[in-house]
């Protein structure tokens, strides 16, 4: 399997920084994956190469619905046979379903709460589409539901792990 973790923020955050921790991860589960990035995105790829993630930037020119961006994400997916986008911001889940293709599945890895309400002409082929959306909390399910035209089916809970050689509760004092 090839997953694309697509994160076309400007900005480097926890967000971005955990999108590309999930991408990292499928590598050392043994898939391959790609980090595609906006354009201009130095700093985010500089990580994203660092976690072992081969970079591919596209120039961004709206903030939703972008055709060329679309349309150029669309060519990687044929070019490189990506079978899974993992999408770090509903923001880019217009463009990202421009390029994706009937073969492509389309996820959304929900980390930040919103009660924008995104049930209307625009978002609700979107999230029909939608092949799945990872969410952190529980709260973001019921918040998905109410907020989206999402179906609960689609929705799957995993939360952050700790890495317990990192982190230890026996290495804390007091």
């Amino acid at each position: 399997m090839l997953l694309a973790a697509i994160c076309f923020s400007p900005t480097l955050g926890g967000l971005e920084l955990a999108t590309l921790r999930r991408a990292s991860e499928m590598i050392g589960l043994g898939h391959r994956a790609v980090a595609i990035l906006a354009a201009g995105s130095t700093e985010l790829a500089e990580r994203a190469r660092d976690m072992g993630l081969e970079v591919v930037t596209i120039r961004i020119r709206l903030p939703y619905l972008d055709l060329l961006a679309g349309r150029a994400l669309r060519k990687l997916i044929k070019q490189r046979d990506i079978d899974l986008l993992l999408v770090a911001r509903s923001k880019d889940l217009s463009t990202a379903m421009l390029g994706a293709t009937d073969d492509t599945a389309v996820v959304l890895y929900h980390q930040m709460q919103s009660d924008v309400v995104k049930i209307d002409w625009f978002h609700n082929p979107i999230y029909r589409r939608l092949d799945g959306a990872i969410i952190i909390t529980e709260r973001q399910r019921a918040q998905l539901l109410r907020t989206t035209g999402l179906v609960p089916s689609k929705i799957h809970f995993a939360a952050y792990g700790v890495d317990n050689r990192r982190f230890s509760p026996d290495a804390i004092t007091t």
